[in-house]
């Protein structure tokens, strides 16, 4: 979880010391419009989060037994943040350029 996070950690880094004129920002703008990949990013780390969290306290004993059938959710969430995570990426690499 820590990855995920970090990587928005960086690009919240990079825009602080971006000028609203750069080319680069105006494209990291474009991903954090309503619904884009940024927020579908945040979305899913909170539906992974909660998911992570709900298995793994000890008053939750019965989650254990649900985990076969999260599974394959959690997965799909991870497949979801991988690909996020590129268009992401790929901003971040814009600014080296």
């Amino acid at each position: 979880m820590a990855a995920f996070y970090g990587l928005l950690s960086v690009l919240e880094r990079r825009v602080a010391k971006s000028k609203s004129g750069d080319p680069w920002f105006s494209e990291v703008q474009k991903l954090s419009v309503k619904d884009g990949p940024l927020d579908q990013y945040m979305s899913a780390l909170k539906q992974l989060d909660s998911k992570l969290t709900a298995v793994n306290r000890p008053e939750r004993v019965g989650k254990w037994l649900d985990w076969e059938f999260d599974k394959q959710e959690i997965k799909d969430v991870f497949d979801k943040l991988e690909r996020l995570e590129v268009f992401i990426s790929a901003a971040l690499a814009e600014d080296h350029l």
